[in-house]
């Protein structure tokens, strides 16, 4: 319990101000409770203290709504883990590419795949056509361009050689958004 000195009405009685404080109040018409914010500050004429300011703010549906959003993050965060565990065990990578920016954006098993290091495609969004087996370039880049002049999706098979030498076979589905 808090003494006269310690409440908030007395310190700001004294010229101090502080806030904000947090207040749960319940009663028959809010049996869950009403968050109050609380700040206060003396009010002066001159250099005399002649009341007291204090303003309270219901916070409860602030506080409500931060609870829940952090409660969707972090479901967000385990779907995200979920997803990343399966595409890995899946040996599946999933890409995004903004073609007005030109950003390319990949998952963490497209570059397991491809054997290179996080961020080789993010900072060339063109770097995969480097990686294609040149048999295959031609006959994709015709396949693509068809796909979106029609609006449809591309599902492709092509070789890529990693940076390493290594041929591996990539499977492509795409589709433009």
């Amino acid at each position: 319990p808090l003494r006269g000195p310690d409440l908030r009405l007395a310190r700001a009685l004294k010229g101090e101000s502080g806030g904000p404080a947090y207040v749960l109040i319940r009663n028959a018409r809010k049996p869950d409770g009403c968050l109050l914010s609380c700040q206060f500050a003396p009010m002066r004429r001159g250099d005399e203290i002649v009341g007291v300011l204090t303003v309270f703010a219901d916070i409860s549906d602030m506080d409500r709504m931060q609870r829940e959003q952090t409660e969707s993050l972090s479901r967000l965060w385990e779907i995200q883990r979920k997803l990343a565990d399966a595409q890995s065990l899946g040996r599946i990578g999933f890409w995004e590419y903004d073609i007005q920016a030109n950003k390319l954006w990949v998952s963490a098993e497209v570059n397991e795949l491809f054997d290179v290091a996080p961020g080789t495609f993010e900072k060339n969004a063109q770097a995969y056509r480097d990686f294609m087996h040149p048999d295959d370039r031609v006959l994709y880049l015709q396949r693509r361009e068809l796909a979106f002049a029609q609006g449809l999706p591309i599902d492709f098979e092509y070789r890529i050689v990693t940076p390493g030498g290594e041929t591996r076979w990539i499977h492509q589905f795409d589709r433009l958004e």
